[in-house]
Order: C-alpha cells, then structure tokens, then sequence
C-alpha cells in the first residue's frame, strides 16, 4: 500500500513540474501579429503602449508597430521560456531595447 501511494505522488510530483514548464518556442512560432489588450488598466511603465496597438514580428527579423515604430527583433531560446528582444529607436533618436517573455 505504501508503495502504491508513494508511487503515485512521484507521477502527481512529476506531472506538476511537467505543466509548468513552458516549452522553448521555435524561430517560427514568434512570428505573426500581437494585438495589445491591456491599455485599459492604469499605466505601470513608459515603454508599454496605453492604447489599442499591433505588434508584427516579421520572419526576416524587423517589426512594425504604431506605437514602438520600426525595429529589429532578437529571439533568445531558453530551456524553459523564450525572450524577445525588441531594437529601436525612441522618440530622441536613441536606440532602445525592450525585453519580454513570451507566455504561449
């Protein structure tokens, strides 16, 4: 009996880790369009757009976007999260970098 529920609580043990874990993404799967859905809440930072806006990652490694403008974009492959680093120009002409992970 003991062996039964000590058994069972490495497979429960194992399962709980097991979900949550993110699987790294592919150089592919950050490609497409990211709509921004959060500017109704008080703002917390500058560098985060307080309005409808659309961030598109493009497959040769630039972006797009109303708020952020045009840049180039990073992807940094973890063992357990992806990060994109995101390269442009602010409003002064200096280059920024914003970094981010991805939740799936």
């Amino acid at each position: 009996m003991k062996r039964i529920i000590f058994g069972l609580g490495i497979i429960l043990f194992i399962g709980v880790c097991a979900l949550r874990c993110d699987i790294p993404m592919t150089k592919y799967s950050v490609v497409g369009t990211y709509a921004n859905t959060n500017y109704g809440n008080k703002p917390c930072c500058i560098e985060s757009p307080h309005k409808p806006d659309d961030l598109t990652l493009k497959s040769d490694g630039t972006f797009s976007s109303e708020f952020f403008g045009n840049g180039t974009y990073e992807v940094n492959y973890g063992i357990f999260n992806t990060e994109i680093e995101l390269h442009y120009e602010d409003v002064m002409g200096k280059l920024d970098v914003i970094h981010t992970s991805v939740i799936k």
